[in-house]
C-alpha cells in the first residue's frame, strides 16, 4: 500500500510576462525535484530495512 503527503502550496500574484512564468516554472522544477529525491531516499531507506 502506497500513502502520499499532500502539500499545498498558495501562490499569490499573476503569471502576465515572462519573468514570472519562468520563475513559476523554476519553482515547478525545484518541487518536481524534491518529491523526486525524496522518493529516491524513502525507496533506498526501504530496500535496506528489507534487505536486513
Amino acid at each position: 500500500m502506497k500513502t502520499y503527503n499532500k502539500v499545498n502550496i498558495r501562490l499569490n500574484g499573476e503569471l502576465s510576462n515572462r519573468y514570472s512564468k519562468r520563475e513559476f516554472d523554476n519553482l515547478l522544477f525545484a518541487v518536481h525535484d524534491y518529491v523526486g529525491i525524496k522518493n529516491q531516499l524513502r525507496q533506498q531507506v526501504i530496500n535496506k530495512c528489507s534487505n536486513g
